[in-house]
């Protein structure tokens, strides 16, 4: 099938809602008719086309769900990670329309989820007998003394994951579920005066000794203190394990403003927006805005260990663990959103301006920590590519040049597409600029990871009416017009138009634009500059929009784990990074990406999904 006709037979397809041979309508089957309970294949259409052999965010996340469905034991984790695959997994099946291993999906949602969700609307892990795991997940033999707990992080994640299935498939118990969830956890939220907080409760497995989940309630006997969380705990005790207790920025990583503050606290805040966005329930936006009164205290926003007098006008600088602080930043945004605060809007910029000076930002590199020593945790460049994406939405600033580059480099580099089996798909814990871990599957960093695959996907291409705003110039196809990227091979890219009345297509920054040209249907067409979005007016649908521009190679040197390296670009795309290691027993190396250096993009046959309906995230 030859390029245009492919797209012309795709543009029909879906405006005459499908029939065409070689494209397939992907429909959920009736309930009760697969004997599936709680979800059906996602709806949209699909077709096998050849296009080009470059960044496809759909195929990573096609990869993603086979990892993480067929190895749950290596997902789940801590009570935390268990609702972080449940919040993966619809968006990536909207994204991909893959159905693959739906059923197993559908027995987790019970076994794992709906069974353990108690009365009181809290969603309990394990029971009187449950083994407690230490960090090798070995069993140790001992019981959890108060019986069943919930975990405040994963009960926020978990109702994020409901509205996410709902949004999906429409299916009413997920809405029931999720307006019994806020009310418990709006129940078991401490208030004090204009602010609300969780006690540091955690998990013991025997007094003094290492513990599970903190920011637990029990089923037995309900919190265990009802102390506020502290700010920056720099003076001993700073942590339960006495292993932990070196006075370092690590030091404390569960209980206070350096980490457990921050992450623990920023779930309930987005599952009690989330159902007020639902629902319009008031008690839940005033329990949101309780929390996030309680999370922008100035004591937990301490880049500088408690010196007042060297803070300056910072507001939003910390001292510890990247991806905590970024969970809370996305959180309070959340909720600045809802209710157009301005001000904590820019406290969130301030916050993500802050971050990324650690440590390689072209190239999305961001340290696990604020030490400098530290790898690159794929969670914190999944957050980044969140704010990124957000701070952009809100107006606040335009940040789409940001998600491009840790999207097409470190993001991308951090997940396994080769090895063993058992690890494809799956995102590492950390990195350091030239190799990975070579056989890591890491369950918070692949379910936080395998989340920016949608969100970087979902922002490619926009809607606006029947306006197709292009933001970012990756591989999609979308209701109103297909995005065929031949970056970084070629400066080219080809929108084969289906719906749109009109496009505004966002140029990268590298790029120069006096050496832009347009051709539409074939014919050079002139270019109308907004700032550095093209306006294409008046086009009609088989339209055949293709831009082009010359490539422009780049250097940039970082100063990252005490040496520098040199990353080598073409366009936004890392191209190869000096010095390289010598090989490492256990590690992978990362950018080798001589294949990008030729001017011509090889051709691929890959099948593109366009969902009947996308998930607001």
């Amino acid at each position: 099938m030859s390029y245009l006709n492919h797209h012309i037979r795709y543009a029909a397809l879906l405006i005459l809602f499908c029939g065409l041979t070689g494209c397939a309508t992907q429909a959920g089957l009736s309930p009760g008719t697969t004997g599936n309970e709680y979800l059906e294949p996602v709806r949209g259409h699909a077709c096998d086309v050849d296009v080009p052999d470059t960044l496809d965010l759909a195929e990573r996340a096609r990869l993603a769900i086979s990892v993480m469905v067929s190895q749950p034991d290596k997902m789940i984790g801590g009570g935390a990670c268990l609702a972080k695959m449940f919040e993966s997994l619809p968006l990536l099946r909207t994204m991909s329309g893959s159905n693959r291993l739906l059923g197993l999906e559908n027995e987790y949602l019970e076994t794992m989820i709906f069974s353990q969700i108690d009365d009181d609307g809290l969603h309990y892990i394990g029971g009187d007998s449950f083994p407690i795991k230490t960090d090798d997940y070995s069993d140790t033999g001992q019981s959890y003394p108060n019986g069943p707990f919930s975990c405040i992080l994963s009960t926020g994640r978990l109702m994020q994951s409901l509205n996410y299935y709902y949004q999906m498939t429409g299916r009413q118990e997920y809405r029931y579920y999720l307006e019994k969830m806020a009310a418990g956890l709006a129940r078991i939220t401490l208030t004090r005066g204009d602010y609300a907080y969780y006690p540091t409760t955690p998990v013991y497995v025997e007094p003094g000794k290492r513990f599970q989940e903190p920011f637990s309630y029990f089923r037995k006997g309900g919190w265990q203190n009802s102390d506020e969380p502290k700010g920056l705990l720099l003076e001993a005790p700073h942590h339960t394990d006495p292993d932990f207790r070196n006075g370092s920025i690590n030091d404390g990583h569960w209980h206070d403003g350096r980490f457990g503050v921050h992450m623990y606290m920023s779930a309930p805040i987005e599952g009690f927006l989330m159902w007020y966005r639902l629902s319009g329930d008031s008690e839940a936006l005033d329990m949101a805005g309780r929390l996030v009164q309680f999370v922008t205290q100035p004591k937990f926003w301490d880049p500088v260990k408690g010196d007042d007098k060297s803070r300056g006008n910072l507001r939003a600088g910390y001292l510890g663990h990247l991806h905590g602080h970024l969970a809370n930043l996305r959180a309070i945004l959340e909720y600045a959103s809802v209710t157009n605060d301005l001000s904590l809007k820019l406290f969130v910029r301030e916050g993500y301006e802050y971050t990324r000076r650690f440590q390689a930002p072209r190239v999305g590199y961001f340290s696990e920590w604020t030490d400098f020593w530290s790898p690159s945790e794929t969670c914190e460049i999944a957050d980044m590519i969140a704010l990124a994406i957000r701070l952009s939405d809100e107006g606040i600033g335009d940040y789409w040049e940001d998600v491009d580059q840790y999207v097409r480099n470190q993001f991308v580099e951090q997940q396994h597409t080769a090895g063993k089996p058992d690890t494809i798909g799956a995102f590492v814990l950390a990195s350091t600029p030239v190799d990975i871990a070579a056989d890591e599957v890491a369950a918070c960093c692949t379910e936080n990871g395998a989340q920016a695959l949608y969100y970087a996907w979902e922002g490619i291409v926009r809607a606006d009416g029947d306006m197709a705003r292009v933001n970012l110039l990756l591989n999609r196809s979308s209701r109103l017009v297909d995005v065929d990227s031949y970056l970084p091979y070629e400066g080219k890219v080809i929108l084969a138009n289906k719906r749109a009345r009109r496009m505004l297509v966002r140029i990268p920054l590298w790029v120069d634009m006096k050496e832009v040209r347009m051709t539409i249907n074939g014919k050079p067409a002139g270019i109308t500059w907004q700032d550095r979005r093209i306006f294409i007016n008046a086009v009609k649908p088989l339209d055949k929009v293709v831009i082009t521009f010359p490539m422009a190679y780049s250097e940039d040197t970082y100063w990252i784990q005490s040496k520098h390296f040199t990353y080598k670009f073409k366009g936004n795309t890392v191209v190869g990074v000096d010095p390289r290691p010598e090989p490492k027993p256990g590690r992978k190396p990362i950018y080798l990406r001589d294949h990008y250096r030729g001017d011509v993009a090889p051709l691929a046959e890959r099948t593109r999904f366009v969902p009947e309906k996308l998930i607001r995230w």
